[in-house]
């Protein structure tokens, strides 16, 4: 069945476990894996990076899941599930605050791509380089689930397997040769509860959106499998291999440097950074697409907003997000974590499969209540210092389940 609106409920999924994994595994089957697995390295120590990120891949294997069986059984995406939870007039106010989240990850990965072309290639000015890759993802995105399925067919082996290959060099050369300095750091200061929560931090912008993508899948199996294959299985590779990239490349992290290392040539070095970017961003201007559309309605066309939202990144991504890297990532969590305890809540803790509807026509009009406990999550997780994302998690998963059982109270 095409779907004419975001709106319109799907009557069934057609992706099997398969190319729904694709389209999964693509988004952590980058270049900015690699940074994130590279960063956390030199946070521990070896053995509890190791199990850290095997323990938080498969964490955050699960709680995808969670979110996404809701997209499952409602067929709707999320941004249109928030009028379940914060009303029709709610929904918009939450899908703008969430909007410049898509973009931002956009210019992000448009940023680091074009400063890895830039290590190879000097004489490259940057802008050409992001104008280039916002416009193929927004084509890309424009096509939807089938543009990202063959998207993700092309990218997924290339990178995976090109960065096996630098993995298994580098360790030939450093470890059995001795041809290579490996790094390390013994002294770690995370441990393993606190590396497993990084990697979750790493995608919490991802687990509130991932019903936009089981929407369109068979099955509870094919969810299930898929998820545990890009992000459990695949999540967990390409983290590794930042790690042991970290270790020939030393604190100054160089992906360039670290693939060069590995006997990759940078005419393919170059290859991996353009299919990276492809992917991740059309996957990302999907969803803002989906949340635009809901914001501005069915008026609006969805390749005036996607295009709007690719210029929108590829400003921001000439400006030089790269060197806020991970103050960025910090505000996306404080953003999201509150929401996600909220939509748990809402989804789970209350009921809300079975008292919600998939028609947003029929949805409330507007409801404050959810916005006392996502303010206040967001202010927690904006002024702790450690552990301000789990934190609003559940504040606000426990405010918000109060709050709404105190109002049915005071309705008997």
């Amino acid at each position: 069945m095409k779907k004419e609106s975001i709106f319109s409920k799907l009557e069934s999924g057609n992706q099997n476990w398969i190319s729904f994994g694709v389209v999964i595994a693509s988004f952590v089957v980058q270049i900015m894996s690699l940074s994130f697995g590279a960063e956390l390295f030199w946070m521990t120590d070896w053995n509890t990076f190791l199990w850290g990120v095997i323990l938080g891949s498969v964490l955050l294997s699960v709680l995808l899941c969670v979110s996404g069986y809701v997209g499952l059984k409602m067929r709707i995406p999320t941004a249109v599930q928030y009028g379940n939870i914060f009303g029709q007039v709610g929904a918009r106010i939450m899908n703008l605050f969430l909007l410049p989240a898509g973009i931002i990850w956009v210019a992000w990965m448009s940023d680091i791509a074009a400063s890895s072309v830039k290590d190879i290639f000097p004489g490259v000015p940057s802008w050409t380089v992001v104008v280039v890759i916002c416009a193929i993802s927004v084509f890309s995105a424009i096509r939807g689930v089938k543009g990202m399925e063959q998207s993700g067919y092309i990218q997924a082996p290339v990178v995976l397997i090109l960065t096996l290959v630098a993995v298994v060099v580098i360790c030939i050369k450093g470890f059995s040769q001795g041809a290579l300095e490996m790094h390390s750091n013994p002294e770690g200061t995370l441990s393993l509860l606190d590396s497993a929560v990084f990697v979750v931090l790493t995608w919490i912008s991802v687990i509130p959106i991932f019903s936009d993508f089981t929407c369109n899948v068979s099955t509870g199996k094919d969810v299930a499998i898929g998820t545990f294959v890009g992000y459990g299985f695949f999540n967990a590779v390409m983290m590794l291999a930042g790690g042991v990239f970290a270790m020939v490349c030393g604190p100054e992290y160089s992906m360039v440097r670290g693939f060069t290392a590995g006997g990759v040539p940078q005419i393919l070095v170059l290859v991996i950074v353009l299919l990276c970017s492809w992917t991740f961003n059309d996957r990302s201007f999907y969803s803002f697409g989906l949340a635009a559309g809901v914001v501005f309605g069915d008026k609006a066309k969805n390749w005036v907003l996607l295009s709007a939202g690719g210029a929108a990144a590829a400003v921001i991504a000439m400006a030089g997000i790269m060197d806020y890297m991970y103050p960025v990532l910090n505000v996306l969590g404080c953003l999201y974590a509150p929401l996600l305890g909220i939509y748990f809540c809402r989804y789970y803790a209350l009921g809300g499969l079975k008292n919600c509807t998939s028609d947003f026509s029929k949805m409330i009009r507007f409801d404050w209540v959810p916005f006392v406990p996502w303010a206040v999550g967001l202010g927690l997780g904006l002024t702790l210092t450690e552990g301000n994302s789990v934190v609003s998690f559940v504040v606000s998963f426990v405010l918000y389940f109060v709050m709404c059982k105190i109002r049915d109270m005071i309705k008997k």
